[in-house]
């Protein structure tokens, strides 16, 4: 319907006209193109969601690392001035000294449990091989601990920086403290000779 300009009534009819019809092409259109923006907006969002789930896992492990690493370093503080206090004491050398076992405290083996708690996946192995060679570690002289300490914070320093796999870290964690035990120091297997040998 075409108005001209000075007529109110043809442009009221006009306007009740559009308001009556009906456009379904327009209606399914808008349907289509609202429905195909939020499975847009919906994707996007859960991939933002699963790649702020992968940093806020690896921040919380980063600093139960840190944690258990600041305990480590307590830890060969207290080692240390362990070993100075026992060569005042008995006036023995360092080589009486290194004989003398001092166990893990309860805040280094919390850290390395919490570790273990946090870590899934992939990153599980380490932590329970992290966890494993403390309780090793702790079963050995003051000079070996503090050498294996250092050990396992340096092999987390090398895992966490990317310079070694997930596979080597928890080798070297699972190979410690033995791995830095002189043979003279390291359990020999018993043999026992067998009688009919010659």
């Amino acid at each position: 319907m075409m108005c001209t300009t000075d007529d109110i009534g043809c442009e009221l009819a006009r306007l009740v006209e559009t308001l009556n019809s009906w456009d379904w092409n327009a209606f399914w259109s808008t349907v289509v193109a609202t429905l195909f923006g939020a499975a847009i907006s919906g994707f996007l969002a859960w991939l933002l969601f699963r790649g702020d789930r992968a940093a806020r896992y690896n921040e919380s492990l980063d600093n139960a690392l840190q944690r258990f690493v600041e305990a480590v370093g307590k830890h060969l503080d207290e080692l240390i001035k362990y070993k100075l206090d026992q060569i005042k004491i008995t006036q023995s050398t360092a080589a009486v000294v290194h004989a003398i076992f001092q166990p893990i405290t309860f805040a280094l083996n919390i850290a390395a449990n919490h570790v273990a708690m946090l870590a899934r996946g992939k990153d599980e192995p380490i932590a329970i091989a992290l966890r494993e060679s403390i309780s090793r570690i702790e079963q050995e002289r003051i000079d070996t601990q503090m050498a294996a300490l250092s050990q396992v914070t340096a092999t987390i320093a090398e895992w966490r920086s990317g310079r070694w796999t997930r596979e080597q870290t928890a080798n070297e964690l699972g190979a410690l403290p033995g791995s830095l035990l002189n043979p003279t120091e390291q359990e020999s297997p018993t043999i026992n000779p067998d009688p009919e040998d010659p």
